[in-house]
């Protein structure tokens, strides 16, 4: 758990708050019909947004976007700045097709391109633990 000075709000009001985004953006949060697999995945997933929600790093901003301050990890000039994410468009889908099968984080990192805005090249620069939580996001998209 994050020290009490990095904490913005509560577990319980991150998980409300995560909730929220999740319901406006139709994302599927109900476990009762996964396996046992697919439930791991899904909370470790929801674990990493809900800690960066309560550490105030994730905020829901008012389009219902997840808008995340990238940490101090990062390289000069990517550090402190913020990236939205929006709900994947079509577009976002069809830039996965540009990979091979076999080039999965390719494929990933083209689908946050289109949610984000950015170049693809922009996401070969970003620190292990936002990538990370720049995943789980995206893999939220795609499989619920």
């Amino acid at each position: 758990m994050a020290d009490e000075k990095n904490v913005a709000m509560s577990d319980d009001l991150a998980v409300t708050e995560f909730n929220r985004w999740a319901e406006e953006n139709g994302i599927d949060v109900d476990t009762t019909s996964m396996n046992d697999e697919e439930k791991s995945t899904f909370d470790s997933q929801k674990r990493t947004i809900v800690k960066s929600i309560a550490k105030g790093q994730t905020v829901v901003n008012d389009n219902d976007d997840l808008e995340i301050t990238l940490g101090a990890k990062n390289p000069e000039g990517y550090a402190g700045t913020k990236l939205v994410f929006k709900a994947p468009s079509a577009q976002a889908y069809l830039g996965m097709d540009n990979f091979k099968a076999n080039q999965n984080v390719h494929k990933m990192v083209a689908y946050m391109s289109a949610m984000t805005g950015k170049d693809i090249a922009y996401f070969s620069k970003i620190a292990n633990a936002d990538f990370k939580l720049f995943m789980a996001v995206a893999t939220f998209f795609i499989t619920n």
